[in-house]
């Protein structure tokens, strides 16, 4: 399977696209976040060397750094909720009895809502990252810093959904109510 970093922009638009299960929202969240995180990126890349800014030089660097392992851990995720995915599809498609469906069910639903949380996770790390680089960064790129905040908040929320529609597959039903609160908290900070 062609990872979603192997992808050309076009690929990835014809592959969410096609009538496939995946990749589906869980890819879409980790390329989006993934986008958005370059963005930022780009801010940062004119704003380490600038002499007005070289007070925040250090800071700005150890972000970049940061951001560089959150765009790959987005990548990694969106590949990640694909896999999960394509497992709880192909049991969900098996006969409820089905041995190997009930054997796998749990792992399977545990994994399809584990990813979209973890690439929510990053979103929450960028975005702290972003905002925080407001006051340090060139102004003249701030509508770009702005655009991949926009950006994070949209993956934010699309992996979210990714979470939701899974939940009620989930037998705990303790686990399913942390989980649903931890993705309410993440939207009323």
């Amino acid at each position: 399977m062609t990872t979603l970093a192997e992808h050309s922009v076009e690929g990835l638009v014809r592959a969410l696209a096609a009538k496939e299960p995946v990749p589906g929202g869980g890819a879409a969240a980790g390329a989006v976040a993934a986008i958005g995180i370059g963005l930022a990126r780009m801010v940062l890349a004119y704003s380490i060397d600038k002499k007005s800014l070289a007070e925040h030089s250090n800071a700005n660097r150890a972000d970049d750094e940061a951001l560089a392992e959150c765009a790959s851990r987005a990548l990694a995720l969106a590949d990640e909720d694909a896999a999960a995915y394509a497992v709880l599809n192909t049991l969900w498609k098996l006969p409820e009895d089905d041995q190997e469906r009930e054997a796998n069910w749990d792992a399977a639903v545990d994994n399809a809502i584990d990813a979209p949380m973890q690439t929510m996770d990053v979103c929450s790390d960028a975005l702290d990252r972003c905002e925080a680089m407001a006051h340090r960064t060139n102004t003249m790129l701030h509508s770009d810093l702005n655009g991949a905040i926009h950006l994070l908040v949209a993956a934010t929320h699309v992996a979210a959904e990714n979470v939701r529609v899974n939940l009620p597959l989930l037998r705990d039903d303790a686990r399913r109510t942390a989980i649903e609160q931890k993705v309410s908290d993440t939207f009323s900070q």
